[in-house]
């Protein structure tokens, strides 16, 4: 999945654009996740990735990744900064 977003404000800033690529997957028991090594962003703002299930019922939620917010001058740099999957 490769996703972009345009600066609205851009007659006001040159900041650039933001951009996610991830290489997501599904095991044969429906658990989603995602390739760390290969799946990238450029550094701002923060993005975090969820995969939704209903589990007898209840809604589950999962976290796959999240960047924290960075240097506002990393969107113009390349797609180089990894997804990192949150901590248990």
């Amino acid at each position: 999945m490769y996703i972009t977003g345009k600066n609205g404000l851009s007659a006001l800033n040159t900041l650039g654009t933001i951009g996610i690529s991830v290489n997501m997957s599904v095991d044969s028991s429906g658990k989603v996740g995602f390739d760390s090594k290969t799946s990238t962003t450029k550094g701002f703002p923060s993005i975090e990735g969820f995969a939704y299930k209903m589990l007898q019922g209840e809604l589950v939620v999962q976290v796959l990744f999240k960047v924290e917010e960075q240097d506002p001058a990393k969107l113009k740099g390349p797609m180089n900064v990894p997804l990192i999957p949150p901590t248990q």
